[in-house]
């Protein structure tokens, strides 16, 4: 896939992610959040409701919009992917709004964004900022399962895909255990 960089990056480009949701997906992602909804669970039941099969979780599918903006097109890191709890608050506000600025000038809306900090790097001024400049939520690189309805929303913890088991058969790993056994 096209990485993107502030140099090659124009207004008029566009770009898309592709990604088949498997079946251990929609089960693993229904594990992880807890939300058992027979809509997302039960073909039966979405059939009901005029859906040809279950839907997939709303969330599930917006995570991959983190993978777009993550890992191939310059964004909400920031405008220069710096350590940003290593400057100023003016400095930090500087680099966040650049950043804006930017996906402004491609038509991108800064409506409730979320912010992946470079590195994890964060600290109470950075947040503050983010929250100032409409940032509902924001991940850091603490592995661990986000405890959404516990968590402040600008220090999120997350699971890399890395973290997570690559083969439907492959044994259930310390992430996957977890959930199964929160789940019984």
């Amino acid at each position: 896939m096209q990485e993107y960089t502030l140099q090659t990056i124009e207004k008029g480009i566009s770009h898309s992610l592709s990604v088949k949701l498997t079946e251990d997906m929609l089960t693993t992602f229904a594990h992880l959040t807890g939300d058992m909804n027979p809509l997302h669970t039960d073909d039966d039941f979405a059939r009901q409701d005029g859906f040809p099969a279950r839907v997939a979780h709303g969330m599930l599918v917006l995570s991959f919009y983190s993978t777009l903006v993550g890992m191939y097109l310059p964004g909400r890191h920031g405008r220069d992917h710096r350590w940003l709890n290593t400057l100023s608050p003016a400095e930090q506000r500087a680099e966040v709004e650049a950043s804006l600025d930017f996906l402004a000038s491609l038509g991108v809306s800064a409506d409730q964004s979320m912010m992946c900090y470079p590195y994890g790097a964060h600290d109470q001024s950075l947040r503050q900022i983010c929250a100032e400049l409409g940032c509902g939520l924001a991940v850091t690189t603490e592995f661990e399962i986000a405890e959404l309805n516990q968590s402040n929303a600008l220090m999120l913890a997350r699971l890399d895909t890395n973290h997570l088991p690559k083969d439907a058969g492959a044994e259930p790993n310390k992430w996957t255990q977890r959930v199964l056994e929160e789940a019984t």
